[in-house]
């Protein structure tokens, strides 16, 4: 096993690709529990879709920081638009 030292900013860069990967898995879970439990199929149209909490009192599918449709972390703009099928029904 060989471990090298990296400069600071390759480093700083790999930090925040990888917690780039890890917020698209988030949305990416969160989305699929949102199809399956309550949206008969559908993908949730914004994100603020996925920070509501659900009627039943139950936790939203995600954190209330992600609550607009374009957000800006560890350096990245994730945005978030409805595909060309549309909107979910109201859930």
């Amino acid at each position: 096993m060989t471990v090298s030292r990296l400069e600071p900013s390759r480093a700083r860069a790999i930090a925040f690709e990888t917690s780039a990967v890890g917020i698209l898995r988030t949305v990416n879970s969160a989305q699929a529990t949102f199809t399956a439990s309550c949206a008969s199929g559908f993908y949730a149209s914004s994100m603020l879709d996925l920070t509501r909490l659900p009627a039943d009192g139950s936790d939203g599918y995600m954190s209330p920081e992600f609550n607009l449709n374009t957000i800006y972390k560890s350096g990245y703009r994730f945005r978030f638009r409805p595909g060309l099928r549309g909107a979910s029904p109201a859930t």
